[in-house]
């Protein structure tokens, strides 16, 4: 890390270790900067340069110098190092340089955030960055007539379950598990080409070839290929909602380019407001899946440029046997303007203030409740109780409507022509705990 007294609030700390200059330009430090990862032999994940700096016209009175530093700005993009500015004063002006340096780096309209003026604004900058955004994967988006988009998937929920190890019985340690094949004749283990795959269809056995039954799972090519376009008015998403969304954005290491024309085919489709149907096969061996593609503005506010970034949603499509009838009732309700007040009062007593951060997985937890048990040995492994938070809570909700259920109950048996002597009022369950159990092998 290289800093300089013009381009960086130094304490003495560092001053004392780094050093610095004062004739030193902003080119000469993105070159030392360059050639510090080009020596470096290890293998790196990530290569970034992180500027701090409070002089937003560096070398301004010098225009060969500001020309020195756009051509190291167009080495660092080559190599693929990225470069992030932190701007520090409250009257720094990034349009007047450091804009056209990371368009230069980052290939795109990417805007600096700040400038910072205290020590809390950098804290939020921070926080915000500190989720890391890891794709889900890399894919090719192809557009027919061999024009190509390199695109990355991200995913909007991730499951954090650990990953089950088989373990010795005896002595703990981690095994492997082997499938063999047998014949039922001689219980002689087969080799693979020695078997073959097959199915029984209309009383014949179609059998095929480990090469043939390998051509067959892996015959489609890992891409989204479209097929359409589709208006967004006419799209009825009431079905679209059978798999978790992904979110599908420009990826310059897969087709070098590829931001350019990404943000072309967006602006179009939000410009038209129409969605692409597409066939997405996610790799080799997975089976190909209808996709619609919504394309999303970025939108801003004043405190943080980027609040949701621009690209295309993901809806995954369902197949004709995943869509099933509602089952109809044949009890038929006066629809008054007393019921209809009862309702709107029931729901207005029972609304919540939902968040995912306030609600545990209890799968996940009930994992960590055996590691936490096992780590300190308990010795009742039988009985472990976590708090699910998806148990509605049986009092709260009987304490909020009150007279509420009696007036439903009243109201709406005598509208089906029965009547009920006992309270309907359920029973209240002393806590929302659930009790899980789980069996020990003998």
């Amino acid at each position: 890390m290289w800093v300089f007294q013009t381009l960086f609030i130094a304490s003495d700390d560092i001053i004392k270790e780094y050093g610095q200059s004062d004739d030193a330009s902003l080119a000469e430090a993105l070159e030392a900067s360059f050639h510090f990862f080009t020596n470096c032999n290890t293998k790196l994940g990530s290569k970034r340069i992180v500027l701090f700096t409070n002089d937003d016209n560096p070398d301004g009175k010098n225009k060969d110098k500001q020309h020195q530093t756009r051509k190291r700005a167009e080495d660092i993009a080559v190599s693929r190092i990225d470069l992030d500015i932190i701007p520090l004063g409250e009257k720094f002006d990034s349009n007047l340089f450091y804009q056209e340096i990371i368009h230069i780096v980052k290939k795109g309209h990417f805007y600096i955030e700040g400038p910072f003026s205290t020590s809390q604004d950098f804290s939020e900058l921070i926080n915000r960055q500190s989720y890391t955004n890891r794709s889900f994967g890399r894919i090719r988006f192809n557009l027919g007539n061999d024009t190509f988009i390199g695109c990355a998937i991200y995913k909007f929920t991730v499951s954090h379950l650990l990953k089950k190890v088989n373990l010795h019985r005896e002595t703990n340690e981690p095994v492997r598990s082997v499938r063999q094949f047998l014949h039922p004749s001689t219980v002689k283990v087969l080799r693979p080409f020695e078997y073959v795959t097959s199915f029984t269809i209309a009383n014949k056995v179609i059998s095929f070839s480990d090469d043939e039954w390998n051509m067959f799972n892996n015959g489609f090519e890992p891409q989204i290929t479209l097929l359409e376009f589709r208006s967004i008015d006419d799209v009825d998403l009431e079905f679209t909602f059978c798999n978790p969304l992904s979110f599908l954005f420009p990826d310059e290491s897969v087709v070098e380019g590829s931001t350019t024309l990404f943000s072309a085919l967006l602006n179009r489709c939000l410009e038209r407001r129409i969605a692409a149907l597409c066939i997405y096969n996610s790799r080799r061996g997975s089976k190909p899946r209808h996709v619609l593609l919504i394309p999303q503005h970025e939108t801003e506010n004043e405190d943080v440029y980027e609040k949701m970034p621009a690209g295309f949603h993901v809806f995954y499509l369902p197949f004709a046997g995943s869509i099933g009838e509602m089952p109809t009732s044949n009890i038929k309700t006066e629809e008054s303007p007393e019921n209809v007040d009862l309702m709107k009062k029931m729901i207005k007593k029972l609304k919540i203030q939902y968040s995912p951060s306030t609600m545990d997985n209890p799968k996940t937890s009930l994992e960590w409740a055996h590691i936490e048990a096992h780590a300190i040995d308990t010795e009742d492994l039988q009985d472990i109780k976590i708090d699910d938070q998806t148990i509605p809570d049986t009092e709260t909700i009987d304490e909020r409507l009150d007279f509420l259920i009696e007036d439903f109950n009243r109201t709406f048996e005598t509208s089906c022509g029965t009547s009920s002597s006992k309270s309907s009022k359920r029973p209240a369950k002393s806590n929302t705990t659930r009790n899980y159990t789980k069996k020990q092998k003998n």
